[in-house]
């Protein structure tokens, strides 16, 4: 084979390794530059281990759907510090208009902050 042969053949592999890359992270041309400077053989192992387009979008999503639980459990938790500050200041209320003693008042703080 000459060398004109060679280059062709050499160039037609790059560009099908730089179509193979086309729908990955790497791209059409990082694939097609680096299987014709390097080696098609080489680049298209490593355009092969290169994520695609769509399991660069399920990670994107799966981190999405993670911060928007995290967001609901910290609601939840900060709703319930609310609901515990107002039963206590309920409790607070009720003793100081002498409806409840001090013992009753100890004994039920308890059970609301342990709940």
């Amino acid at each position: 084979m000459d060398n004109t042969t060679i280059f062709i053949v050499w160039s037609f592999f790059a560009f099908i390794v730089g179509i193979v890359g086309k729908d990955r992270k790497i791209g059409l041309m990082n694939s097609f530059l680096l299987a014709f400077f390097l080696s098609p053989v080489i680049a298209l192992i490593i355009v092969l281990n290169s994520k695609t387009e769509s399991q660069i979008k399920d990670e994107e999503n799966k981190e999405q759907l993670i911060n928007k639980i995290q967001e609901s459990i910290s609601d939840k938790e900060a709703v319930t510090h609310n609901s515990i500050s107002i039963e206590l200041e309920k409790l607070a209320e009720l003793k100081s208009k002498g409806v409840i003693n001090e013992e009753e008042f100890v004994l039920l703080k308890t059970k609301i902050i342990n709940s």
